[in-house]
């Protein structure tokens, strides 16, 4: 698998090209990539272009993993995902899911924990 990302400075856009098999190690780098590219200045959009990805290797593990990380890429400016496959789109819906579970569990504890009396 190879991946290429780029700048668009003037629009502040992040774009991830990526092409051939996406496997658990090349996206758990792909994530890091970003994340500290992302550190680096912005707020940025994101476009994450997966029309050249020929297979997916993922595992619900590294899936279910890198969705409980703070997004690569911090929230607040659009993020796009191009995925033709069906299988791609999946993964990434899949992604998106156990993100917004893991988030609102979280929420709902801390929630459920800031009523709870404190003992002495």
């Amino acid at each position: 698998m190879e991946y290429v990302i780029d700048l668009d400075p003037t629009h502040e856009v992040l774009r991830v090209t990526m092409t051939g098999t996406v496997t658990d190690p090349v996206f758990r780098e792909i994530y890091a990539s970003l994340s500290q590219f992302a550190a680096t200045g912005g707020p940025y959009a994101l476009i994450l272009d997966m029309s050249g990805v020929t297979s997916n290797q993922l595992s619900i593990e590294t899936i279910r993993d890198m969705a409980k990380k703070a997004p690569a890429v911090p929230v607040g400016r659009p993020h796009v995902v191009v995925a033709p496959r069906p299988e791609d789109y999946g993964v990434g819906y899949m992604f998106e899911l156990l993100r917004v579970e893991w988030v609102d569990n979280f929420i709902s504890s801390y929630q459920w924990m800031r009523h709870m009396p404190c003992s002495e």
